[in-house]
């Protein structure tokens, strides 16, 4: 008997062996036979990756593709960076740039009307390296606050390119925009160019019952280069003064430390609560852990929440 007649629910036992990224690495392996691709299927889009503004294009453009993926999407990952923008090269026109906003504003706009009838999404892993176009924050911000999410990963070294309507700001600030998000989230990792405590700022009413796990990264690596700069303030502290000084960045960490304890306090069972950043000369990545009070140094390029 071939492996397509083995009965179904034998078939079942076998791709729950399985993962999604058996499928991902071939996706030929989908097409052994029409029997099989119907229990393939729901295999394969249980994790869906967007590494490139082109699959996501092709992802949202393709007839009733998200809609056969939503029943069975739990995860996601969504990365715009300079590369996939094909903006890498020069001459870099303004209609190069044009192109690629639209594009990528079109098919936000499309992942976020199918992502409305994914009941079953869990994690968003977000990552956006953009420093030669704009992006207009509006979809970026409705895809975080889709429904039903338990993890949410921010990395958006990039996003002081992004903007609300028409206005494009020098210090863009998101973070009231996501802090309501924590209320319902289970894990919760950010890194943005701009950031300020009220990020972790939500209402004073009562414990924050699914919160475990928090951590804010601002040590952003630096565009098309090696090493890193720090997170900016969304506004600046003290009026004409540069958001980038020292004295500024040392009162936006100690800022940020503190507005994550107060946090932590109302969180039922924290497990991590940290806030990452880096120290000159040597960029080693420190972890300022707020639940044990302890300074953490990482090994380069760890996880956030790896073991110090």
């Amino acid at each position: 008997i071939s492996l397509t007649q083995l009965p179904p629910e034998i078939l079942l036992a076998i791709f729950d062996l399985l993962d999604s990224e058996f499928f991902h690495q071939d996706v030929g392996r989908l097409t052994v036979s029409r029997r099989w691709y119907d229990f393939a299927w729901p295999v394969f889009a249980e994790h869906v990756e967007l590494q490139t503004a082109k699959s996501l294009a092709a992802f949202t453009a393709a007839e009733g593709l998200l809609e056969r993926a939503n029943p069975h999407m739990t995860s996601l990952i969504l990365s715009l960076d300079n590369a996939s923008l094909n903006l890498g090269r020069l001459p870099v026109t303004d209609d190069d740039r044009g192109r690629w906003m639209t594009s990528v504003q079109s098919a936000l706009a499309r992942l976020n009307v199918g992502l409305q009838q994914c009941s079953r999404l869990r994690s968003l892993r977000l990552r956006f390296l953009i420093y030669d176009a704009y992006l207009l924050a509006d979809n970026l911000l409705e895809l975080v606050a889709t429904r039903h999410l338990t993890s949410l990963y921010i990395d958006g070294a990039g996003s002081g390119r992004l903007y609300r309507g028409s206005e494009i700001s020098t210090h863009p600030c998101f973070c009231r925009s996501i802090s309501p998000l924590l209320r319902t989230l289970r894990r919760f990792h950010c890194r943005l160019d701009f950031v300020c405590p009220r990020l972790l700022d939500t209402p004073a009413d009562g414990a924050l019952v699914d919160l475990e796990e928090l951590v804010i990264n601002l040590s952003r690596p630096i565009v098309a280069g090696e090493g890193y700069s720090y997170s900016r303030r969304c506004q600046p502290t003290f009026p004409g003064r540069f958001p980038g000084s020292d004295l500024s960045l040392v009162r936006l960490k100690r800022d940020m430390e503190t507005q994550a304890a107060s946090l932590a306090r109302r969180m039922k069972n924290p497990r991590m609560v940290r806030v990452m950043s880096h120290e000159l000369p040597a960029l080693g990545v420190f972890a300022f852990d707020v639940l044990r009070e302890q300074h953490l140094r990482l090994e380069p390029g760890a996880e956030w929440n790896a073991r110090g």
